[in-house]
Formats: C-alpha cells, sequence, structure tokens
C-alpha cells in the first residue's frame, strides 16, 4: 500500500508480545504507521527499530483486567487496536460501547469469538455446517467412553474446550490416549484439575499434511484476501508448531478453501483469520482442526509474500476502502531454524535427510526473526535463547 496515504494517521495499539506481535509492528511500521506497545514483557519486540511505548500517564498494561482504564487515559482521538493473542482478543471483545469511538477493531463479534475458543462448541458448529473435520465426542462423564468403539483409541487424543488455559496447565496442546483406559485415567485427572476436555480422533500423516489457509474478512463478511501455505516440518512432532514451511497456489487447496468460506459465512465472521488444516488420505478430504481470530506466528511471512492482512484490518476498523488481494509469491520459504534444527538432526540421525538437504531447504528461505531492515529483534532473540541453553546445561 502507498505510504503517501498514510499522512495524519491514525495510530496502532499491538496488545501481546513475541513472534506475533513483531510481525504485527513490522507491518505497520514500515507502511510508515505509528505503532505503540503496551504488554510488560515484550522481551525482544522491544528491540525492533519502530517500536514505542504510548504516550500518557501509564506505560504497560500488566494483564486483560488493566486495559479498559488503560484506554480511557490514553491520548489520542482514535486509535486501532490490534490484539496478539486469545486472551487480548477476548479483552478487546469486552471494551464498553462508549470507547467503541476511539478503540477502533476489526475482529469477530464476541459471540464468534466464544464458538471459536470453546473447542466443544466449534465441532459442533462444524458439523452442524458440513465441514470436513475429524471425528471428535464431546464428554460430559467417564461413562461416554463405553459408546467409543475400541479402534478409535489407537493415536486419538484428549482435547481441551480451552486450548490456552489447558497449554498454561501442562505446556502441551493435547494429550495422547493409548487405550480405553489410559483415556478415562486422563479425562479423570484433567476434570479434577477444572478443565473440560473431548475426544478426537488423530488424522494420520506426516507434517506435510498440514495446511494452512490465511487470509481476512471485511465488515461486510466479504473475503479481502487468502494466503494458502503448507507445513514440511514440525517441532514437537506431535502437536507441534511449523518449523518450516511453504506458499502454495490455492488451487492445492480449493477444496478447503471453499469449506472455510462457507463456514466463515454461516458464523458471519470478521477480520484477521488463520486456519489449520490436515488432509486426510483414508477419505482424501481436508479436514479443518482451529480457526485462529487475530493474527498468528507467521503474519509478517504472509506480508512477505503480499498478503498484509495487518493493514486490511486496519482500513477495516476505520471504514476506509479495503483492496481485494488477488495473488501472492507461491514457492516462498520460511524457516524458523532455533527449532527446524532439532527435526532436521532427528531426520539426519534416522537417515531420511542428508546435510546437502537440509542446507538447501534452509537457503534462500525467509526467517521470522531476522529482518535485514529490522535486526536488532534477532539479536536479542538469540541472546535470550543460547543463555537460556547456558543456564539449562550448567544446571
Amino acid at each position: 500500500m502507498d505510504k503517501s496515504s498514510h499522512r495524519n494517521e491514525v495510530p496502532v495499539l499491538v496488545l501481546g508480545t513475541g513472534l506475533t506481535s513483531l510481525g504485527v509492528v513490522r507491518s505497520f511500521g514500515r507502511a510508515g504507521i505509528p505503532v505503540y506497545c503496551v504488554s510488560e514483557n515484550l522481551g525482544f519486540v522491544a528491540h525492533s527499530r519502530w517500536f514505542r511505548r504510548p504516550p500518557g500517564k501509564i506505560k504497560t498494561v500488566g494483564g486483560t483486567e488493566e486495559l479498559v482504564p488503560f484506554l480511557e487515559q490514553l491520548p489520542f482521538d482514535k486509535v486501532v487496536l490490534m490484539p496478539c493473542a486469545d486472551n487480548w482478543v477476548s479483552a478487546v471483545a469486552s471494551v464498553p460501547n462508549n470507547l467503541r469511538q476511539k478503540c477502533l477493531v476489526s475482529q469477530p463479534s464476541r459471540a464468534v469469538l466464544d464458538l471459536l475458543v470453546d473447542k466443544g462448541r466449534f465441532a459442533t458448529a462444524l458439523k452442524e455446517n458440513d465441514i470436513p473435520h475429524p471425528a471428535t465426542e464431546l464428554l460430559d462423564s467417564e461413562e461416554r467412553f463405553s459408546s467409543i468403539a475400541e479402534s478409535m483409541f489407537s493415536g486419538s487424543f484428549l482435547k481441551p474446550h480451552n486450548s490456552q488455559v489447558f497449554h498454561q496447565h501442562y505446556g502441551v496442546k493435547a494429550c495422547r490416549v493409548s487405550s480405553r483406559e489410559d483415556a478415562i485415567a486422563q479425562y479423570r485427572h484433567k476434570t479434577q484439575d477444572g478443565l473440560e476436555v473431548l475426544f478426537q480422533e488423530y488424522v494420520p500423516g506426516p507434517a506435510s499434511n498440514h495446511y494452512f489457509i490465511d487470509g481476512f474478512v471485511d465488515k461486510t463478511g466479504s473475503v479481502r484476501a487468502i494466503f494458502a501455505r503448507r507445513r514440511l516440518r514440525m517441532y514437537p512432532v506431535d502437536f507441534g508448531n511449523s518449523t518450516y514451511m511453504r506458499s502454495i497456489e490455492l488451487d492445492e487447496v480449493a477444496d478447503a478453501v471453499e469449506g472455510l468460506k462457507r463456514f466463515l459465512a454461516a458464523i458471519a465472521y470478521r477480520g484477521i483469520f488463520s486456519a489449520e488444516f490436515k488432509f486426510d488420505h483414508r477419505d482424501n478430504l481436508f479436514k479443518i482442526l482451529e480457526i485462529n481470530a487475530r493474527p498468528w506466528w507467521f503474519v509478517e511471512y504472509a506480508a512477505r509474500c503480499g498478503v498484509d492482512v495487518c493493514q486490511l484490518a486496519y482500513r477495516d476498523a476505520q471504514n476506509l476502502p479495503i483492496p481485494y488481494i488477488n495473488g501472492y509469491r507461491v514457492g516462498v520459504k520460511s524457516v524458523h531454524p532455533y527449532f527446524d534444527v532439532n527435526i532436521c538432526m532427528e531426520l539426519c540421525r534416522k537417515g531420511e535427510m542428508s546435510l546437502l538437504s537440509w542446507f538447501r531447504s534452509w537457503a534462500f528461505a525467509q526467517y521470522p526473526v531476522l529482518c535485514y531492515d529490522d535486526p536488532l529483534p534477532c539479536f536479542n532473540w538469540w541472546r535470550r535463547k543460547l543463555a537460556e541453553r547456558a543456564k539449562k546445561a550448567v544446571s
């Protein structure tokens, strides 16, 4: 987008930290839009050349409960809020009406957010709209396991209704089960900890069977941008994050795109989205796993490929004209070397990868923290990670 169009632009307030926030800061910084960050522990994000603390007496927000008092004292006539984590998306959805003229947003309604965050309700909505998804059983008691076929327990898992709370509690996204007895024991443990879980089949296949469809829907329900990428490696191997991926043609995932568009229209979705699918070779269907209603880890990667959803959300929040993004760079690789090295070493030990193919996969790829026009976050990130490893080695 033309930077000259952003004279006297409305500032952006980034809520959250980590890789997602860094990508959002860079998106707006490169466009010449003032961008402010308020989270307390920003880490390497605070080293970006475009990082700023907001004006006013309060410079940071320690938690979501402090958001409204903070927004009330901000000396801006208008500001666009850009939440970068599920808890911040929820907090922004709860901003009272008297601040809506000042604090502008482009995101789903509270009802839609609740549906997507609660994996039980999400699974029910997918079934109602005939969207392919893994077989799922909602659990309200241990007796429900008796109605599940024995063959289902091999490789399946217990998945939380609320992923963020579950991850904070156990440090994982889901828990594998090996048998009916194991599933019941794990279910009992999770419910005793006050957590709701569901039973879901594991769609077999390697990391390369995972596909992501990201994009943006404006306030009228029109899909303004679609970006597709394919995961090639992930770590940890089970329920991990992408470490190596490539942008792909939409035609490769045409069925997934059609189903996703239909579902987003059915729930009256608005804003940035990132949907994960896994291709099931047993029935040749792309099965949806989840939808994130916010920017994601690799939002900057999408922007560098030509799909800057942050700019679209910025314009939608202000009721400005929004362009359609009809194309992007295909075949662009992205690698997160700190995590990808783990799986690459494992593949080399197994003889499934050579050092040459490892080098080729990293050559000419984009790196999520490293950017030549904003190098300091990368140096700070690596310094912290190496210090953590050294501390663990010593202890």
